[in-house]
């Protein structure tokens, strides 16, 4: 079952658009790495590192990293980083844009075997044949602070540092970056809990 895209451009919801169509758009960056490249990212633009209804990792972080931009004057944007160089295109529809994204996690999980174990069809297979369950921005039913904390809890993380990359991992570049500001305010003595105590006491 396919649904209308209310968002999508009157009268091209189904084209690619020329790049000057999006206000913002990612460059190449040779000078650091993926988490800078994620840091820097323009106006309107979120990382997504979880794709598919399970949230099976989305391209590499952090050698390779995928990007949307939504609803900008119906345009929506894609980029995909690998190693600093950054391809961008954009399209009339969200459904489209997600689409593309669907074909290149498929090549991806295909490629270096960190999405789902099995079911996934052959290389290149055109968006509408890839099955449902693997296609689509994942949809987390936790929050930044939970997904810190569990990782505390976990002792996969141990630093505020450590929690920023991890929340920049899942798409929440905005809270990344404040407990980024917040490590460097406290000249880098931010323990993984203290961060946690941060996110969840209103200072994001």
């Amino acid at each position: 079952m396919t649904t209308t895209d209310h968002d999508a451009h009157p009268l091209f919801p189904d084209e690619e658009f020329p790049l000057e169509a999006l206000p913002y758009v990612p460059e190449d960056d040779h000078t650091g790495d993926g988490y800078d490249w994620v840091r820097n990212l323009p106006p309107g633009w979120t990382v997504v590192t979880s794709w598919g209804s399970e949230g099976w990792t989305l391209a590499n972080p952090p050698y390779v990293y995928v990007a949307h931009c939504d609803t900008i004057g119906n345009v929506y944007g894609l980029a995909v980083y690998v190693e600093g160089d950054v391809t961008v295109n954009a399209y009339g529809s969200r459904a489209l844009r997600d689409a593309h994204t669907d074909e290149f996690a498929l090549n991806n999980w295909l490629w270096l075997e960190n999405g789902p174990l099995e079911g996934l069809p052959p290389k290149d297979t055109p968006a509408a044949s890839i099955p449902a369950r693997f296609r689509g921005p994942y949809r987390p039913d936790r929050d930044p602070v939970a997904l810190a904390r569990q990782a505390v809890e976990d002792r996969t993380v141990r630093h505020g540092k450590h929690v920023a990359n991890l929340l920049r991992e899942h798409g929440y570049t905005d809270h990344a970056d404040r407990v980024d500001r917040e490590v460097s305010a406290r000249n880098g003595h931010l323990s993984a809990r203290q961060a946690v105590h941060f996110l969840a006491g209103g200072g994001v």
